[in-house]
């Protein structure tokens, strides 16, 4: 079940690249854009599963004693460097792809 547009909905992210055939073809920008799409939506989820954490952790306050506090604070910690580990994967990926269009227009034009 999809909760909203960015909600991955327990769907496996696409890979880029599925066989050997793939490489001799041409770019797939739409298995590409899914694939992207898909890292941006764990991104959201991370930052859903920290709202979670605040939620616990500021209307359940008579029960959070400072060992469950540093759990939590640890895995906001955790969660946050998953988030911007997500963000730059994704613009790495978005990098890398225009370096190797960029590269082939290059050798297109030298061909030419």
């Amino acid at each position: 079940m999809k909760l909203n547009e960015l909600d991955a909905g327990g769907e496996t992210p696409p890979d880029i690249i599925s066989s050997e055939d793939d490489i001799q073809q041409e770019f797939d920008v739409d298995k590409f854009t899914e694939m992207i799409g898909h890292t941006l939506a764990e991104k959201k989820h991370i930052i859903n599963a920290k709202e979670v954490l605040q939620e616990i952790s500021s209307g359940y306050q008579e029960l959070i004693d400072d060992e469950i506090y540093d759990v939590i604070a640890a895995m906001n910690r955790q969660l946050d460097w998953i988030a911007d580990s997500m963000q730059w994967l994704s613009e790495k990926i978005v990098d890398r792809a225009l370096e190797i269009r960029q590269q082939e227009e290059k050798q297109l034009k030298t061909f030419v």
